[in-house]
């Protein structure tokens, strides 16, 4: 929390969300990673959802918030179903870990790491918004596993975001967009890897931003709004 270069990151991250963002509203970050996007958030809602599916990630989150009575942790994963689910897990590398099978297989840098199944816990979208309420945001990061979270998706969400490997994960990309387009009324923005603005100066309809995407080759944060 002292480095310089952290510090100006975490400031470049909150100017970028306090664009969009409003004040004391319900927080799902699915996917928490180390919690670094949390730690952002923490600064607009008082009431934060955090999902992640790996011990040694949890871990990490329980000792980052464990002074903060506005976190709520859950040590299972988020999917299309509720039950037990085999998930592989990246040795070393955890944060790539995924319930798709062979999903590190699409990644150079990842293809000669151990991968580990182990069982885990699932629940689904639908199921955590009856059990904590309807989110103002949800932010989703699941390595490839976002149109298995969002494609039963029953609420409309003020604000969804969710990762898009492009061109690998096009096709699934595709079938979020096209299912939220035809259940609700949404518009959309992109945010490249590494940077803190929206691509675009006004937000794209559901056509718009598929034609974007298709000649996209690197991964990308969408974002949608409710209209």
């Amino acid at each position: 929390m002292k480095n310089p270069v952290y510090i100006k990151f975490l400031k470049k991250e909150f100017d970028f969300y306090q664009t969009f963002l409003k004040k004391n509203k319900l927080i799902f970050d699915i996917g928490a990673n180390n919690g670094d996007k949390s730690h952002i958030f923490l600064k607009f809602t008082d009431k934060i959802i955090l999902y992640e599916p790996e011990e040694d990630l949890i871990e990490r989150l329980k000792f980052r918030f464990r002074k903060n009575n506005k976190v709520i942790l859950n040590n299972l994963l988020i999917s299309d179903f509720v039950g037990d689910v085999v998930f592989n897990s990246v040795v070393g590398d955890e944060a790539h870990s995924s319930i798709l099978n062979n999903y590190k297989d699409n990644f150079d840098h990842l293809k000669k790491k151990l991968v580990i199944k182990k069982l885990k816990k699932s629940s689904t979208l639908n199921f955590e918004i009856n059990k904590y309420g309807i989110p103002y945001y949800i932010k989703i990061d699941c390595e490839g596993a976002e149109n298995l979270i969002l494609k039963n998706l029953k609420y409309n969400i003020e604000v969804l975001s969710f990762e898009a490997n492009l061109p690998i994960f096009f096709n699934q990309t595709t079938e979020i967009i096209n299912y939220l387009k035809i259940n609700f009324n949404r518009y959309y923005n992109i945010r490249k890897e590494g940077e803190h603005n929206f691509l675009f100066k006004n937000h794209l309809n559901p056509e718009e931003i598929l034609e974007n995407l298709r000649h996209l080759k690197v991964p990308v944060e969408i974002f949608s709004f409710k209209n």
